[in-house]
């Protein structure tokens, strides 16, 4: 079988962190904070840079019956928490 053996949603990163950024793309109230250590963050850089998957990013459409309260990512502008999720 040739080709790759895994599918994957492709989702660019640059487009991601620039969500964050904006505040476009928030985190519940209720979500832990950062607890990787730097040895386990170098890893994840080193995959993300040779595109292997690296696991699940769960996202959740805000407005609908149960509204969370967003808060932005860590290390994003103040101004981010002034966007909507």
């Amino acid at each position: 079988m040739a080709g790759s053996t895994f599918q994957t949603n492709p989702y660019d990163l640059y487009k991601l962190l620039e969500d964050c950024h904006r505040g476009a793309l928030q985190l519940p109230d209720f979500q832990r904070s950062w607890v990787w250590d730097e040895d386990r963050i170098k890893s994840l850089i080193a995959s993300i840079s040779r595109a292997f998957p690296i696991g699940a990013l769960m996202t959740l459409d805000t407005g609908g019956e149960v509204n969370f309260k967003p808060r932005p990512v860590e290390g994003a502008p103040t101004e981010a928490k002034q966007n909507p999720p």
